[in-house]
């Protein structure tokens, strides 16, 4: 590096990371993971590790959380794999998870689209509900 490129670097207030005096990889101050399955793009034929049955929705969430997920995001299916917006199956998988995860975050919305399509449309259902989660 030229010598007037180092100065205008200092005059800045921009050092270079002296690696034999810091951490190489500091630890992040907070960390949140979430876990996403099954997602709404995703067909099992694409990939055959895909959780689409209740069961294995809630399988994955459960071994997310144990894993070290603090929040999960809930979508669900039907028989055939397609998205679904049944508020009956939403609310089997969201309390098996909240039981077997007592304090982890649910977050979740309808993934399947509507005539009049928009966030208040996807939240509203689950909302009335009265699930256990964080919108």
């Amino acid at each position: 590096m030229k010598q007037k490129e180092t100065e205008k670097l200092k005059a800045t207030s921009w050092q270079p990371l002296n690696w034999f005096e810091e951490e190489r990889f500091p630890a992040p101050q907070k960390l949140i993971i979430l876990n996403a399955v099954p997602g709404a793009m995703v067909a099992k034929e694409q990939n055959p590790h895909l959780p689409i049955t209740p069961e294995e929705i809630v399988k994955s969430h459960v071994e997310a959380y144990k894993a070290g997920a603090s929040m999960v995001h809930v979508h669900v299916r039907d028989e055939q794999g397609i998205p679904i917006a049944t508020p009956e199956l939403y609310k089997r998988v969201i309390l098996e998870i909240k039981n077997k995860c007592p304090d982890v975050i649910i977050d979740c919305c309808f993934a399947f689209p509507f005539d009049n399509d928009s966030v208040e449309a996807r939240f509203e259902p689950i909302c009335k509900m009265g699930l256990p989660i964080e919108t």
